[in-house]
């Protein structure tokens, strides 16, 4: 943890937040599609 201006911290994690709820309201379910089908498609003999 480095002794930043609170300034800079401040407006990093602002922009961390817009950044997590822009993500939040617009994430495609990308992540979850390879779970729930496992990994079928990239080798069959594993299912």
């Amino acid at each position: 943890m480095d002794p930043e201006p609170a300034e800079s911290s401040t407006d990093e994690w602002d922009e961390w937040a817009e950044w997590n709820e822009w993500e939040a309201a617009n994430a495609e379910p990308r992540f979850e599609v390879p779970r729930s089908s496992r990994v079928v498609p990239h080798s069959p003999a594993a299912g």
